[in-house]
């Protein structure tokens, strides 16, 4: 199936672990959180590429009933037509998860003691630019498919940690 990407995998997991030997620590919620993330970010590129696909000409009804309830239909949705109906249910999921463990009440009261008009500002283009990024994701998702996406996601990840790597051994062979 996708047995290729395993030497990619691989070769990242090797990478990290071997620039970063002895400094990992973890709690069990940490390490759940994160696993739960990558599982859930690579359903999540799965179903965009299905929801912007062209409809199947096969009778949808010849599938079985299990299957209709996992795969979203294919709608052929424009990126941006899929981001505002993504964005309002990702919201009200990040408020709810932000109260259950306290972060919402902490966020309020930063901006009332320590939020100023540069830090307004800084949060105000992070989000413009979270946007433009889910923009591009998902109309590159669309023309390329989920699988070429993880590819060129590991591949550049992958490019980041041979340029930190490089960088560390440069600055640092002298001590």
């Amino acid at each position: 199936m996708c047995f290729f990407l395993i030497p990619l995998v691989w070769s990242i997991f090797s990478q990290c672990t071997d620039s970063t030997y002895g400094d990992y620590y973890c709690t069990t919620t940490g390490l759940i959180l994160t696993v739960l993330g990558t599982l859930l970010a690579a359903v999540k590129t799965i179903y965009t590429s299905i929801l912007q696909s062209s409809p199947s000409l096969s009778n949808p009804s010849h599938q079985p009933s299990w299957r209709r309830f996992i795969i979203p239909p294919r709608l052929k949705l424009h990126p941006l037509d899929l981001l505002t109906r993504m964005a309002p249910l990702a919201f009200v999921q990040c408020v709810i998860l932000a109260h259950l463990t306290g972060e919402l009440d902490r966020v309020r009261m930063w901006s009332v003691h320590e939020m100023t008009p540069w830090s307004l500002t800084v949060l105000c283009m992070n989000g413009g630019i979270a946007f433009g990024l889910n923009i591009v994701s998902f109309t590159a998702n669309k023309m390329a498919g989920p699988l070429s996406m993880t590819v060129a996601g590991t591949d550049s990840r992958r490019g980041v940690i041979f340029s930190l790597c490089a960088d560390r051994e440069y600055f640092f062979r002298d001590q």
